[in-house]
């Protein structure tokens, strides 16, 4: 019986005497080395896919081993066909996957990319058979369930709003709230945020996600204030989603039109993403200043470019990176960061809050800083709205 593979052939190479300044010359020399050598290996089919990646199609009535030596002859036959033609290989990384034909071959392709990454960390970097039991593809399998399940939440809005206080570390200063986004699974377990978001990230659907969390915070912002008293609020926004044009006419009108005071309105945005996309933030953020609404920047110093959003991002609370707080006790440069960028927010009244105050030792330490709130579990863990 014969048996399908696909095999990913990653080549990581560069070139000397006339290819190295011209690309696109190396590029069709590739291509045709490696299509000339492997039809006359085994007449099978070959496809670039991306970059010096090259899929090919190969029928055997062998096994894995049979496979497995097929892909190092090919690795042989290529690398010795490049060294010819003055191409010098770096990597030469071997995925391979079993496949019928009658499925959507679009969908190995993630399972076929893990098998080369895999071949890459082999020694010798050896060709690596994908297989359903690899810890790799339990994570695999595991992201595609909760990506499965997001999609699921956003068509039906199963997202659930928490909120946590910041604290006022100062007389003159009212409280605050922070809006937070949790996701549980059909038994009602959390899955994890990092889970969540780096898959929304990934998958570009921050303005989904954004547009609804939104509108729900903004639907229960009366009842929280008639429960609590407490009127000041922040709502996570993604630098993603406002790469987007229509979000940023929704997120602006949304909040106009919302009969809530803007200035009691704060929009937190973390500094990771910003760079791509400074000039339309920064206009942006102009605009929303203008109506009254706060601006807060998360996670900062978390980045290579934080003081200069300082500088030029007219924003009005500065979050420290948790990072910086958590080791405060323990290191005295994170201390006198802390402290560098509290005296630069002060030259323009920008207001610091530290996150992550899990306990008095730490709180001891900002008071000493003069830092202007505080939020973390020394006062109160995260609750449902």
């Amino acid at each position: 019986k014969k048996r399908i593979y696909l095999l990913n052939l990653d080549v990581s190479l560069t070139a000397e005497y006339e290819y190295k300044e011209d690309q696109e010359k190396l590029n069709i020399k590739i291509i045709k080395i490696m299509y000339s050598k492997i039809m006359s290996l085994y007449s099978e089919y070959i496809f670039k896919l991306k970059h010096n990646n090259f899929i090919v199609i190969i029928c055997t009535s062998g096994g894995e081993k049979q496979i497995i030596s097929i892909a190092q002859k090919i690795k042989k036959t290529i690398a010795l066909a490049f060294k010819k033609e003055d191409i010098i290989v770096f990597k030469f990384n071997i995925g391979i996957i079993e496949v019928n034909l009658k499925e959507n071959l679009e969908l190995k392709i993630p399972k076929l990319m893990m098998a080369t990454k895999i071949s890459s960390e082999y020694k010798d970097s050896n060709p690596a058979i994908y297989k359903e039991e690899l810890p790799e593809a339990v994570i695999l399998k595991n992201q595609n369930k909760i990506f499965q399940y997001i999609l699921k939440a956003i068509k039906n809005d199963f997202f659930t709003l928490y909120y946590q206080k910041i604290n006022p570390l100062k007389k003159n200063l009212k409280p605050k709230i922070e809006i937070l986004t949790r996701l549980f699974d059909h038994m009602g377990k959390p899955i994890p945020n990092n889970q969540i978001f780096n898959l929304i990230d990934k998958y570009n659907l921050t303005v989904e996600v954004d547009t609804l969390v939104v509108k729900k915070a903004l639907r229960e912002y009366k009842s929280f204030v008639s429960k609590n008293g407490i009127h000041i609020f922040s709502i996570n926004i993604s630098p993603y989603s406002l790469k987007s044009q229509n979000f940023r006419i929704f997120l602006r009108d949304t909040l106009l039109k919302s009969q809530i005071p803007l200035q009691n309105i704060c929009l937190e945005i973390t500094e990771t993403g910003i760079l791509e996309n400074f000039e339309i933030i920064n206009k942006y953020f102009q605009e929303l200043k203008s109506f009254g609404i706060k601006l807060a920047l998360d996670d900062f110093g978390s980045g290579h470019t934080s003081l200069s959003y300082i500088k030029t991002l007219p924003i009005d609370l500065l979050k420290i990176d948790g990072s910086f707080i958590k080791a405060i006790n323990s290191s005295e440069i994170d201390f006198v960061i802390i402290e560098s960028i509290k005296k630069i927010a002060d030259t323009k009244n920008i207001k610091i809050i530290a996150e992550f105050v899990y306990n008095e030792e730490i709180l001891k330490k900002i008071n000493e800083l003069e830092i202007d709130y505080g939020q973390g579990f020394l006062w109160h863990k995260p609750e449902p709205i």
